[in-house]
């Protein structure tokens, strides 16, 4: 980003140059680059940020795991001693998480978001 933003300084100085001497050619050329500049700036800018979203995807990703019982949980959760559960349901539907919670009765569980009803044989304590 520090290069991009010297090159347009550069090109910056290069115009007012031109226009001091009156060469209209090459202050027109020294726009026109000016003008690709900012847009390649907003372009890296942009795709940082969905290089950051998809690492962060990743990391997610790479903390979650899917238990014997069909649901998952987040290892670093688990290490934090949070014994939060996710449905693998919805997990693989759309990518997020929703956590399972206790029902009215103690042997049953439920997702929050599809409401997907999980046997308490299904959820052991972590």
């Amino acid at each position: 980003m520090i290069i991009v933003d010297e090159i347009l300084t550069s090109v910056s100085i290069a115009m007012d140059l031109a226009k001091k001497h009156q060469d209209k050619e090459t202050a027109e050329k020294l726009v026109e680059i000016y003008s690709s500049l900012l847009e390649l700036k907003k372009e890296n800018q942009e795709l940082r940020k969905k290089i950051e979203a998809l690492e962060k995807t990743q990391d997610n990703e790479n903390d979650l795991e899917l238990s014997d019982d069909g649901f998952y949980y987040k290892i670093s959760e688990i290490t934090a001693g949070k014994k939060l559960r996710y449905c693998a349901a919805c997990y693989n539907n759309t990518g997020k998480l929703h956590p399972i919670t206790q029902g009215s009765m103690r042997r049953s569980y439920f997702c929050t978001n599809c409401k997907m009803h999980y046997n308490g044989w299904q959820i052991p304590k972590l």
